[in-house]
């Protein structure tokens, strides 16, 4: 489900994008930050209709919110029954929780429209 976090290209084109745009929180930032604290930390990067369906099912879930982002970085460390998910839009972090990994996979297979 995930991959060990070393993508150069991956951080190459969230840093560029980012920095075109004057974002506060580039995700690259976040990215190279995390993984240079925590040296096993995997990450899944989720967009397209995958990422829109799961900011959906977390926007209505209680309490209701109205975030918008057109991708989802979502890290894991080994041992941990959780996960860091990162919202994010034009590359630009929007929001983030740390959500349970069995919720996550519920969402990301289907099996809730809400968390």
């Amino acid at each position: 489900m995930f991959k060990l976090a070393r993508n150069a290209a991956f951080v190459a084109t969230l840093f560029a994008s980012s920095i075109a745009l004057a974002c506060e929180r580039p995700v690259a930032m976040i990215y190279a930050d995390l993984t240079a604290r925590i040296p096993m930390i995997a990450s899944r990067v989720i967009q397209g209709p995958e990422a829109a369906m799961f900011v959906r099912a977390y926007n209505e879930a209680p309490p209701v919110s109205n975030f918008v982002a057109d991708t989802l970085v979502i890290f894991t460390a080994p041992g941990r029954g959780d996960a860091l998910v990162v919202f994010a839009q034009d590359a630009c972090a929007v929001h983030h929780e740390v959500l349970p990994l069995a919720l996550i996979s519920a969402i990301l297979a289907g099996r809730l429209s809400s968390i």
